[in-house]
């Protein structure tokens, strides 16, 4: 496993496969927050929702929630989220029915992905 980074920070820019950024992502380790802010504003339908996965190396994707894709939305971190979040895992974001995935995996197209990072 991973150290946490030193400065309690990771970062992802969540992209197309295109390379055009969607959303960027910041974690805050030790207040166990994350903001999603768009890059762009991604036109999604009106019976659609976007929703925020992250993907540890070799796991199924952990829901992390339902976020408005076209304004800034802070989400908290429980702790077993915060433990896998970490330079090897990544941040997808897939197309989902109001409310979220009926699964608990992503049942839509995945929109965009990106690596954490630490800053």
């Amino acid at each position: 496993a991973s150290a946490p980074a030193a400065t309690g920070y990771l970062v992802a820019t969540i992209a197309r496969s295109d390379g055009v950024a969607h959303w960027t992502a910041t974690v805050d380790l030790r207040r166990k927050e994350m903001v999603v802010v768009p890059a762009v504003h991604p036109v999604v339908a009106a019976d659609r929702a976007t929703e925020l996965w992250l993907i540890p190396p070799n796991a199924k994707p952990i829901p992390l929630g339902v976020f408005p894709s076209d304004q800034p939305a802070k989400m908290r971190l429980p702790d077993e989220i915060v433990a896998r979040m970490n330079s090897s895992a990544i941040l997808a974001v897939s197309l989902e029915p109001h409310g979220g995935s009926p699964t608990g995996q992503p049942t839509g197209p995945v929109l965009a992905t990106g690596a954490l990072q630490t800053t």
